[in-house]
């Protein structure tokens, strides 16, 4: 699309108009001339034809052919006539006039125009009654070049007209235009963001108006810019003041001015909540890191004493196996000992013969079996401390291991002694063919022997039921030991884990920090204190 400056808008408006107003004129004043014209020929028409009626009335009524042409001899000289005739009523012509156009009436016309001509009847009055009739014809020619020539001065006057006219819009376009375009320049540097600008235009018109309303908007900008600026560096304290009613960039600044004073006094405000709960955050993300630490170590302390216990209690269980074994072979022994008391019992009625030799034996057998008694008395104290013992936890099983020993000496000294018995009922036994009489009393002390050993064996097969009691629990005790150490190991791990995460937590908060501390030093650049 073609882009025409305002003078050329102006030309191409007012130049078609005013030739249009040229051409109106034209076709107007031509036909008012030649309106005025034609009644000036009809006036002439109408004064000649009655001169002429007037100049020939009296020839006509003597019917005086010479009056006639006497009469009508001045007119005929006239340039202007071009045809003229004089009748009686009854068709005499008296005289005929035809100029070298050579017009000739014919036909019914009475008047108008005809072959350039203007042709008219009137009748000639004697009195009030016709005595003949005038035909006049009045040549056009002058008319016609009268109209040609004021046609010609029309369109000449009308193209100097629209000359002088074009140059006045011209004159007038420049006049307009150059302050139109002066303030155009100033508005597209405006447009751009250049403010700063100058209007020295200054007039009693329009434009004037035009020019002062673009300062005072260059004013109102600069003003709002400098509003702005100082809002850039932090004053929020400015006070715009509104140019009317209808201002509304001031009223929005104001309102966007009071919105940011609220949310920086809100954002201040979190901040120093922020930056107080970092400064905590931090505070208990150390005493974290530290309680991690010294969980971390009193895990690695606890684990390692785990460790140390599961192995104790390994031990404990391996000595406590190496009991029961010990306490299944004296149960063995023992009824090994009852029965061949039993056997003593039987071989004594059989050589009761020979208990008489046997005396000095028996008394020995007595020894020995006070031994076994003490034995037995012993292995009761025994199995009743490694009852109490079993009963304890940890430390106990130490106790334990002391006790499996006695007991394993108590039940050599049984083997002894049982070895001793052995020896003697073989004395016994070589004897039995002597002393058949003594019989009665050793089998009364083999009988009583024989209730002991199973009182021993009784006592020895509790012992291992206990023992395996104890077994059993510390085995117990050590899948525990080690299911702790496994607990322990984890809680070494998490303490670890806890302990890691603390410290990154005691970084985060301490950038959690600096970031506050930093919102903080960024809020405090800008004034938002309410006036």
């Amino acid at each position: 699309m073609i882009s025409l400056k305002l003078r050329s808008k102006m030309l191409l408006f007012f130049l078609p108009l005013v030739l249009l107003m040229g051409i109106l004129t034209i076709l107007f004043v031509t036909m008012l001339t030649g309106d005025v014209l034609n009644k000036n020929i009809r006036s002439t028409s109408d004064m000649l034809s009655h001169l002429i009626a007037a100049s020939v009335q009296t020839g006509l009524e003597f019917s005086d052919e010479a009056t006639v042409m006497e009469a009508v001899a001045p007119f005929s000289r006239q340039k202007t006539i071009a045809y003229l005739k004089i009748s009686d009523t009854e068709g005499n012509v008296y005289s005929e006039y035809k100029s070298p156009l050579g017009f000739t009436p014919g036909g019914s016309l009475k008047q108008g125009e005809v072959d350039g001509v203007y042709y008219q009847k009137s009748p000639i009055l004697s009195g009030n009654e016709p005595i003949g009739e005038v035909e006049l014809a009045i040549d056009l020619g002058e008319r016609d070049h009268a109209l040609s020539s004021t046609r010609k001065y029309l369109i000449f006057g009308v193209f100097l007209m629209l000359l002088v006219l074009s140059l006045a819009v011209l004159f007038m376009a420049r006049r307009l235009t150059a302050p139109i375009a002066y303030l155009s320049g100033v508005a597209q540097e405006i447009s751009k963001g250049n403010v700063d600008q100058s209007v020295d235009y200054y007039a009693n018109d329009e434009l004037g108006i035009l020019s002062t309303a673009f300062r005072d908007m260059i004013g109102y900008i600069k003003n709002i810019a400098d509003c702005a600026d100082a809002i850039s560096q932090g004053n929020l304290k400015i006070d715009i003041k509104q140019c009317s009613s209808g201002d509304m960039l001031s009223r929005s600044f104001r309102r966007m001015i009071d919105k940011l004073q609220t949310m920086f006094a809100e954002i201040a405000d979190h901040a120093q909540i922020l930056n107080r709960t970092s400064e905590e955050l931090n505070g208990v993300s150390s005493a974290l890191s530290g309680n991690a630490g010294q969980l971390n170590e009193m895990s690695n302390t606890v684990a390692a004493a785990t460790e140390e216990m599961s192995a104790n209690i390994s031990s404990v269980s391996g000595n406590t196996a190496q009991m029961t074994s010990t306490v299944s072979e004296i149960a063995d022994n023992a009824d090994n000992a009852r029965q061949v008391t039993g056997e003593a019992v039987e071989n004594s009625n059989r050589i009761s013969g020979m208990m008489d030799q046997l005396s000095h034996s028996a008394g020995e057998i007595n020894k020995v079996i006070e031994v076994i008694n003490d034995i037995a008395e012993q292995t009761k104290l025994l199995a009743l401390n490694a009852t109490i013992e079993a009963a304890r936890a940890g430390e106990a099983g130490k106790g334990f291991a002391v006790v499996a020993n006695e007991v394993k000496d108590l039940a050599q000294q049984t083997n002894t002694a049982t070895g001793e018995i052995k020896q003697k009922i073989e004395t016994m036994q070589r004897s039995t063919n002597q002393v058949v009489s003594e019989m009665q009393g050793i089998t009364s002390v083999i009988k009583n022997v024989n209730e002991r050993v199973a009182m021993i064996a009784t006592a020895v097969e509790e012992q291992n039921a206990s023992t395996q009691d104890i077994a059993q629990n510390i085995n117990q005790a050590a899948l525990a030991s080690q299911q702790i150490a496994s607990d322990v190991t984890q809680t070494h791990q998490a303490s670890s884990s806890v302990f890691d995460d603390s410290t990154r937590l005691n970084s985060h908060a301490e950038q959690l920090g600096r970031v506050g501390q930093a919102l903080v030093d960024a809020i405090n650049r800008f004034d938002f204190s309410k006036n």
